[in-house]
């Protein structure tokens, strides 16, 4: 039980991360590329990676 939320953690920043990806190749524009990045890496510092 201990070591289980860190993974979860990592688990669903990866998903968030494959999700972004998937809705910047649908938007296409580079200003929406840039945000999703940003916000991804921005959650990354956050959850501490």
């Amino acid at each position: 039980m201990f070591g289980v939320q860190p993974i979860l953690q990592f688990m669903d920043t990866n998903i968030m991360f494959l999700l972004s990806m998937i809705i910047a190749s649908f938007h296409g524009s580079i200003y929406s590329k840039a945000r999703l990045m940003f916000s991804v890496n921005f959650n990354l510092m956050l959850s501490g990676f």
